[in-house]
Formats: structure tokens, C-alpha cells, sequence
């Protein structure tokens, strides 16, 4: 006789993780502890969001509108953010991610690394119902304008001489 076997993996739900890296173990409630430990960790987050969106006030230096800003979308919310330190960026980390959920762990590829630095002043532009953000740093985004200036006087003196050419 041979012995027959499959390898398996086997996924077990063991607890939930808070906005703020809480863990919230199933194991700790005892029967039904899935469901208390996921109830418990959503009360918790209902709190601890409320905490953080009122950290990140402390180095917010502005809030306006796309419009305002850009003569983009006047739904569209801007929020300008200067952390000064490890705590208050991871603090920053925490409050969009509060925000957005999402899967994919945000800042970690090397545009957010850039982005996402003690001291430098960061634009968070949401979509009007604040399901999406893009971000950039407040020189980064300076730049683009003024290169898109330029760009537009350029273009506008190439066209004057082609049209004086004729």
C-alpha cells in the first residue's frame, strides 16, 4: 500500500488589524471571536479615526478647493500637510489611509518615498466624494505649473511667428 498526500494551504482568519496597526486577536473572545474581535476592532477604528483626523491638524497648513487652486473642480477638496517629524508623517500615513482603504499598501514604491518625507509641504487632492486622492509635494506640483507656463508662452510666440511668416 502507498500513502497518498496533497499538500495544502490553509488560510485561518486569526484576528483584525486597525487603522493604526491595533490588533485585534479572535483568539482573546473565546467563542465567536471572529465576530467579536471584527466588531470590536470597528468600534475601536470609529474612535482612533476621529483621534487621527485630529492629530494631523496640529501640522495641516491649508484646505481649499481644486478650483481655487488649479481651475480644476470646485468639489474637489485640497489639503496641505507639513510633517515635521517621524511621528507626525506616520501620523499622516495613518489619517489617509483612514480614508482610503484600500488593499495595497500605500507608500512604499519610490514616487511615495519621494513624496512622503519630514519637511516636505504635501498636497492631497480628493475627488469630490473622497473616494481617491492623488498626492504630490507642494514644490513638485509649483514646478509643473510654472513648466506648463512656460510651455503655453512658448507655444503662443511659435505660433505668432508662423503666423507672421506667411
Amino acid at each position: 500500500m502507498r500513502t497518498i498526500t496533497k499538500e495544502r494551504t490553509v488560510t485561518e482568519l486569526i484576528g483584525y488589524e486597525a487603522i493604526d496597526g491595533t490588533i485585534f486577536n479572535a483568539s482573546v473572545f473565546g467563542e465567536n471571536g471572529n465576530e467579536k474581535a471584527r466588531k470590536e476592532c470597528l468600534e475601536y477604528e470609529k474612535s482612533a479615526k476621529a483621534v487621527i483626523a485630529s492629530k494631523v491638524q496640529n501640522f495641516k497648513i491649508g484646505e481649499s478647493n481644486e478650483y481655487a487652486m488649479f481651475c480644476g473642480c470646485e468639489d474637489n477638496r485640497i489639503e496641505i500637510f507639513n510633517p515635521k517629524t517621524e511621528q507626525e508623517l506616520y501620523e499622516l500615513q495613518v489619517y489617509l489611509k483612514s480614508k482610503y482603504s484600500t488593499s495595497k499598501d500605500l507608500f512604499t514604491d519610490e514616487r511615495s518615498k519621494r513624496i512622503y518625507r519630514v519637511g516636505n509641504e504635501i498636497i492631497i487632492n480628493w475627488n469630490f466624494d473622497e473616494e481617491w486622492f492623488t498626492d504630490d509635494t507642494l514644490e513638485t506640483m509649483l514646478g509643473r505649473i510654472k513648466d506648463s507656463y512656460y510651455k503655453s508662452i512658448d507655444d503662443w510666440k511659435n505660433k505668432e511667428n508662423n503666423n507672421g511668416q506667411k
